[in-house]
């Protein structure tokens, strides 16, 4: 796989014409493949698995570059029910009461909690 098909131009206008975020960054990292940088490079600029650019690079030669756009279904899937979606959301909007009287906002280490209690799961979540 080398993106022979494209030129780097094809990708760079694909890039100022996509009005999706994640498509335009899956289209930069293309770009520095063309422009010789290593698939492994990219992934580590990228922040993301070696395999995810190949795959990146395979979807674009076999389907075209128009193809790259996030596909509804792609992803982790949500552990929460779309109610239990909707009540996190609600106590997020919420400060949390503490000992002295004040409040802060959440941490991550409380959704985990919170999580963890309406699934009534075992193991923390996260």
């Amino acid at each position: 796989m080398s993106l022979e098909m494209f030129t780097a131009s094809d990708i760079a206008t694909a890039i100022c014409h996509s009005c999706d975020k994640n498509e335009k960054l899956i289209l930069q990292a293309l770009l520095l493949v063309k422009n010789d940088l290593s698939p492994a490079k990219v992934a580590e600029d990228f922040s993301v698995h070696c395999s995810t650019v190949h795959c990146w690079m395979k979807r674009a030669e076999e389907e075209g570059l128009s193809s790259l756009k996030c596909k509804p279904g792609r992803g982790v899937k949500s552990y929460l029910t779309a109610e239990q979606l909707s009540e996190l959301r609600k106590a997020l909007s919420k400060p949390i009461s503490i000992d002295d009287g004040f409040s802060r906002g959440w941490k991550t280490g409380d959704t985990q909690n919170w999580v963890t209690d309406v699934q009534d799961m075992d193991e923390p979540y996260g």
